[in-house]
């Protein structure tokens, strides 16, 4: 018994919530209604918000139904029913022609429910004029969707060319942009939604995963976020809108600094490479310290005799994962980090710099390679042919360099002139110490957001060239005695 197999597709994504998944579902229903001698096969294939006039569907659920057909899982005989024609594609006519003939050459024949028509060999073989009216189909759905394209083109550069003057355009944003009803443009943020939208930021920087955004907002207003999703908190975060910027201009009020959006972008590339882990406990210490033997994160346990201790996660599960069973005082811990933090902060911001000016001269350098080059082919091209148009030229080509030169110049300044602020910034850091101290959610962040991890080995912890070694504890005194990377004792005060 023949079989058919369903393809359902649409280009926009809100045409899911819409009519046209349920139209074309009940099309397909209707037609087995009206078929009973043929068997619904297993396989459906579904490219939901997926274009057919850039061939999208090509390289999924489309292309796999013509992969199926190739290998003979879809046999000659079967059915394939599509709503009309244009459900398989909008692409030009020759190449759409070409995958529709491929389709029948097969012997699988193609039924478009809206019109009951059916496209197969013994149907071209009766009524050879049926491919002059498949071809009408094919251009039709073709221009169509070049027209559509072609102004929605249009209306995008004259929405671009707007920003680019600075001017405000009528377009809805993402929910913390409102609309003005002075001006009916999207210009506004309240004070609520940028307390909102900070807060998110800040909360995903702590390490809340995106579960615990989407329940933190709906817990603010339930019915404004009803259908709030992991998806659509990544799009916010990753969206540009937040520095105020619709494409390459800035045309919206800011809701986060340029250097909190870099740092949101940081930590959302770590946990797609897995470099972090699920949310954050709440210490401080929480993912800063990791396992020398098996690379695993360090818990905090109270024990009664010592108070905090730090240890290997894995080594205190079933079957010790994991042989590094020694646990570490916190208070070794914390004086460590407070040892190391701001150094290795100040390193890793100025190797940033010292790269930032070695690229930035390097290109400069490349500039004036390339114009000096061509000053001395036109000025060879002067001595043989007197031209004035390429004398012109070559004083152009001068004030070029020149210009790059003085560019070179302030580039180094500019950039050292940011080193210095920079220097200033991490002393201010190191002086409010003691207030980041109250926000151990903000300093956690800082730290990871710049790699800052503390190695723990048996009794030794280590980042860079710096290292504690764990030797006693004197209860009379309560202080703890380390050896540093310099076989120097270090006291360290319960």
């Amino acid at each position: 018994m023949a079989k058919a197999i369903s393809y359902i597709r649409f280009s926009s994504s809100k045409q899911e919530t819409g009519d046209s998944l349920k139209r074309q579902q009940a099309m397909i229903n209707d037609w087995f209604s009206n078929n009973p001698n043929t068997e619904p096969s297993d396989m459906s294939f579904k490219d939901l918000g997926l274009s057919g006039y850039h061939g999208t569907n090509l390289k999924h659920d489309f292309g796999r139904l013509l992969d199926a057909i190739e290998a003979n899982k879809i046999k000659a005989g079967d059915y394939i029913l599509v709503e009309a024609i244009d459900r398989i594609g909008r692409l030009d006519t020759l190449t759409a022609l070409s995958i529709i003939t491929n389709i029948c050459m097969n012997g699988v024949k193609i039924i478009t429910l809206e019109d009951n028509q059916e496209y197969s060999k013994e149907v071209v073989s009766k009524n050879a004029g049926i491919i002059y009216y498949l071809i009408g189909k094919i251009d039709m759905a073709h221009q169509h969707s070049k027209n559509l394209s072609r102004r929605i083109s249009s209306r995008w550069r004259s929405k671009k060319e707007d920003a680019a003057k600075g001017k405000m355009i009528k377009r809805k944003s993402f929910w913390w942009i409102t609309r003005n009803d002075k001006s009916d443009m999207f210009d506004t943020v309240t004070p609520e939604d940028k307390e909102l939208i900070h807060l998110v930021v800040k909360m995903f920087l702590s390490g809340s995963s995106y579960s615990d955004l989407v329940k933190h907002v709906q817990s603010v207003d339930q019915q404004r976020f009803l259908k709030c999703s992991h998806t659509a908190v990544k799009q916010w975060l990753l969206s540009r809108t937040l520095m105020g910027f619709w494409e390459d201009a800035e045309i919206y009020p800011p809701v986060i600094s340029k250097a909190e959006y870099y740092l949101v972008q940081d930590e959302i590339k770590k946990r797609k490479d897995n470099k972090v882990q699920g949310k954050s406990s709440g210490h401080i210490m929480a993912g800063l310290v990791k396992c020398g033997v098996c690379g695993g994160n360090y818990s905090v346990r109270q024990h009664k005799h010592s108070g905090a201790v730090m240890y290997c996660t894995k080594s205190k599960r079933a079957g010790k994962l994991c042989s590094n069973t020694k646990s570490m005082p916190m208070p070794i811990i914390e004086e460590f980090r407070r040892l190391n933090q701001l150094g290795y902060i100040y390193n890793i911001i100025n190797d940033d710099l010292q790269l930032e000016i070695e690229d930035s001269i390097i290109k400069i350098d490349a500039n004036i390679k390339d114009l000096t080059e061509r000053s001395n082919r036109i000025r060879t091209s002067i001595e043989l042919n007197h031209d004035q148009l390429l004398s012109i030229r070559l004083k152009d080509i001068k004030e070029e360099i020149n210009q790059l030169e003085v560019d070179k110049r302030n580039t180094t300044i500019n950039i050292k002139t940011k080193f210095k602020k920079v220097k200033q910034a991490s002393q201010v850091f190191n002086e409010n110490m003691s207030n980041l101290m109250s926000e151990p959610n903000k300093l956690n962040g800082l730290l990871k957001s710049v790699d800052f991890a503390i190695i723990g080995n048996g009794a030794t912890i280590s980042i860079d060239n710096s290292s504690l070694e764990y030797l006693s504890f004197n209860q009379v005194k309560m202080e703890y005695t380390c050896l540093n990377e310099s076989y120097e004792e270090i006291v360290i005060s319960k």
